[in-house]
């Protein structure tokens, strides 16, 4: 009965209790917590209320226990990372003048969509966080105090930062790629790369032709966590991207990959499974592969001096920072530059030439530096004075430098081959003849000039090995480059020199044979007749380089003649050189043996008669189809190397689809001229205006299960 009577008492209490309205306080709009949406709301007659600019919640006697409510609810959080945009500045609209203000701020909107956008592809092209958005947005205003656009830009958060670069510029870009796919013919190039947080990612890459800028280009199409590294394992994962965007297998043409047994072997391997899924389909292994395992090939008839001493320089130096100071020191008091000495790549054996060449350029001061160290004032422990001791001795012996200038002479033409193939643009009509360029250039160096230049040798068939058929010059006279015989000249090597020649020869005649059996320098080749086809120069003139025919060449690679007409096709071949006014007319003023391919190629199929039909449409579609074969797989490589960019120490445990999407949205920005001068495409622009982007975040969050929407994906 007592609890009853104190219970009606209390309440009458508080029914008599008069009320005091909470004021807005105004330390509140500097709050770390609530500055961003909080605002101050006006009220007639009463104390100001306040409101969220972004869910439109209403406080009309705000505290601070309902503000910190109000921050921890699901529907401000998810209000905060996808809000409508609203105009920040009042705007008084008057009946005649509605439609014109409306227009104005349709325009603002647009215009901050846009400011939006290009702050997320400056991040996504230049690698930065997530988390810096904030900061970034936050930053303009100030910096642009008279501009109207970044006062109207919302902050950018973390997650608002993600779903523009992931569900705005990169669907953009993949929606864009797919397109294109669907419609023409494309190679593709593969290449797997393993980390920690996954265990096998593979990179996908696409080389078509553009119509668009008159060549062809390679663009990432995906990156797949592959949970079985095998060929099949490797096989399944493509065609399943491929039917997940609806890109018809039918549309492949090509396929480069790395020489790795895996992927390159001729049973139940990654290529023999594309080839039973696509008939006809052109493979190749990647040029600048197999000119690397050539080369490492022929490194092995060398003295095993040459590769350790190689190894053993890095080595010394790179552990520890003190050795690499003093040797600074030596090269500022000899005036030489002061770089890094190089660390040898096992896979790419061609790199030798780069650091050979850094060897030569600072042989004095590794010379002095090494008997420094190995000297016995050195503070060096025993073993480090004898590793130290032991380069020394191999730097002054009588020969080294001599191999190493020999070897940079030979590695250098080698390796500017390496580095031409891994260009880009339209090389594939002209691997066959720079690769048979480089064949006799190195043959030069060792068989006699009438074998070569005489048509009874067939140098195809010849065993290079053999020293008893006669084709080889003699020791004295092989070709060893200009600085290795001035220094034979200056510092003989007396009796040794004889064993120096013979080791210098048979490292070259080994390249040799290498080069000889990886390509195929037959004039009757898929590549040797893409030469006469694809260039300009020779299509338009009726000499013995151009053949009757383009069905030799089709039948090489039947997968690009597709449903074309074999008849039509020879007729507009046949008929071409007979419009070669009108086509150096269209090129003015680059003459058509300067003009590169595509652009010719492009100009031929767009040529028209008299009622604007095309008369050489098959002609140009199969010649631009031709460039768009694959040359190498170092597009796909520099594609993996920008994932160490990405993928730092602390994000090594960034998720595939995060990964995926960053690497397309820089590419889109990148192929539009950079983030300073991408232009949205409209389409992206009322993507960003409508929360599209983030409609398709929050898609993507429930189709990968994640409860709390609020929470980043990845906070990277």
């Amino acid at each position: 009965m007592a609890t009853e009577e104190s219970t009606a008492k209390r309440s009458k209490s508080d029914v008599d209790k008069k009320w005091y309205p909470q004021k807005f306080n105004k330390k509140w709009l500097a709050d770390p917590v609530f500055k961003r949406w909080l605002v101050e709301v006006e009220n007639e007659g009463g104390p100001s209320s306040a409101k969220c600019k972004f869910c439109g919640c209403l406080f009309k006697n705000p505290n601070r226990s309902a503000l910190d409510k109000h921050v921890t609810s699901v529907k401000h959080k998810r209000s905060l990372h996808g809000s409508k945009r609203q105009p920040k500045t009042k705007v008084i609209i008057s009946p005649k003048r509605k439609i014109a203000i409306k227009d104005l701020i349709v325009n603002i909107e647009k215009q901050v969509a846009v400011a939006e956008l290009k702050l997320s592809g400056y991040m996504a092209e230049h690698c930065l966080p997530f988390n810096q958005a904030e900061h970034l947005s936050l930053l303009l205003p100030s910096l642009c105090p008279d501009s109207i656009i970044p006062k109207n830009m919302e902050v950018m958060t973390t997650t608002k930062a993600s779903y523009i670069i992931q569900q705005g510029i990169a669907f953009r870009e993949r929606e864009e790629l797919v397109e294109i796919l669907k419609n023409q013919k494309f190679s593709i190039t593969v290449d797997e790369s393993t980390g920690q947080s996954v265990p096998q990612i593979l990179a996908v890459a696409v080389r078509y032709f553009d119509e668009t800028i008159f060549r062809s280009v390679d663009r990432l199409l995906g990156i797949i966590e592959v949970e079985e590294a095998t060929a099949e394992g490797v096989f399944n994962a493509i065609k399943s991207l491929l039917d997940l965007h609806k890109i018809p297998l039918s549309n492949i043409i090509g396929l480069a990959t790395d020489n790795c047994s895996s992927m390159m072997g001729s049973e139940s391997r990654f290529q023999a499974l594309m080839k039973q899924g696509i008939s006809g389909l052109f493979v190749i292994g990647c040029i600048c592969h197999s000119i690397a395992l050539c080369a490492n090939f022929a490194s092995k008839c060398l003295p095993s001096w040459v590769e350790n001493l190689l190894c053993d320089i890095e080595a010394y130096l790179s552990q520890s920072s003190n050795r690499t100071f003093e040797l600074k020191m030596i090269m500022e008091a000899l005036k030489n530059p002061h770089d890094k000495i190089l660390k040898l790549s096992a896979v790419r054996r061609t790199s030798c030439s780069g650091i050979i060449a850094c060897i030569l350029e600072h042989y004095e001061a590794l010379k002095l530096f090494f008997e420094t160290e190995q000297s016995e004032n050195s503070q060096n422990h025993s073993d480090q004075k004898e590793k130290a001791m032991e380069i020394y001795e191999t730097l002054t012996t009588a020969g080294t430098e001599h191999m190493l200038l020999f070897l940079n002479y030979v590695l250098e033409k080698v390796d500017n081959m390496n580095k031409l193939f891994q260009a880009e643009g339209e090389l594939i009509y002209n691997i066959h003849s720079t690769m048979k360029n480089l064949y006799f250039d190195i043959l030069r160096h060792f068989i006699n000039e009438d074998v070569i230049v005489d048509a009874k040798y067939d140098t195809d068939r010849l065993d290079l090995r053999d020293d008893s058929i006669g084709i080889r010059k003699p020791l004295k006279e092989v070709i060893m480059g200009e600085k290795c015989t001035q220094k034979l000249v200056s510092e003989s090597l007396g009796e040794g020199e004889s064993s120096f020649r013979q080791d210098a020869l048979n490292f070259l005649v080994q390249l040799s044979v290498q080069v000889g059996s990886v390509f195929d320098m037959g004039d009757n080749s898929a590549l040797a007749l893409m030469r006469c086809c694809v260039d300009p120069a020779i299509a338009v003139d009726f000499t013995d380089q151009r053949p009757v025919s383009l069905m030799p060449l089709a039948m090489k690679v039947p997968a690009i003649l597709g449903g074309k007409n074999a008849d039509t096709l020879d007729d507009q071949w046949l008929r071409l050189p007979f419009v070669k006014d009108s086509l150096e007319e269209a090129m003015h003023p680059v003459p058509i043996n300067e003009c590169p391919p595509g652009t010719f190629w492009k100009t031929v199929k767009n040529i028209k008669d008299s009622e604007e039909d095309s008369i050489f449409l098959d002609l140009g579609q199969f010649m631009c189809d031709f460039l768009a074969l694959p040359l190498s797989s170092a597009a796909v490589e520099s594609i993996l190397s920008e994932v160490n960019t990405i993928k730092v120490t602390i994000t090594n445990k960034l998720h595939v689809p995060t990964l995926e999407n960053r690497l397309l949205a820089v590419q889109h920005v990148k192929k539009n001229g950079g983030c300073h001068l991408w232009k949205p495409h409209h389409a992206l622009v009322k993507a960003v205006m409508n929360d599209i982007c983030c409609q398709r975040y929050e898609t993507f969050l429930r189709q990968n299960e994640v409860e709390d929407l609020s929470v980043p994906y990845d906070t990277y």
